[in-house]
């Protein structure tokens, strides 16, 4: 989790925010994966909407000189690779679910 990288004074604000978004997220996708494919698209929306709120508290973290460049790149990176995930498995559920 991410609140172990981050200064002890901080961990319970910012760092328990983030940790509390990716389980939101991850109980979102988890959701999603077991329901109907019309089901899923207003999950899915959910997950991004997740996404970014844990974009913008690592961005406030970096701001806030807590974590490092290094780490907000990877964090950055990391959550980029999960969004676009995100929004190609939202994309192809809405083609699938248009054509019928």
């Amino acid at each position: 989790m991410i609140h172990r990288k981050i200064p002890r004074t901080e961990r319970f604000g910012l760092g328990n925010r983030i940790d509390n978004a990716f389980l939101d997220l991850l109980t979102v996708l988890r959701r999603a994966s077991f329901t109907e494919p019309k089901q899923k698209i207003p999950l899915l929306e959910i997950a991004v909407v997740k996404i970014d709120d844990i974009r913008f508290f690592i961005q406030l973290l970096w701001e806030n000189k807590l974590i490092s460049q290094e780490q907000f790149i990877s964090f950055g990176t990391e959550i980029y690779t999960i969004g676009k995930n995100i929004g190609g498995w939202r994309k192809e559920i809405v083609k699938k679910t248009s054509q019928h």
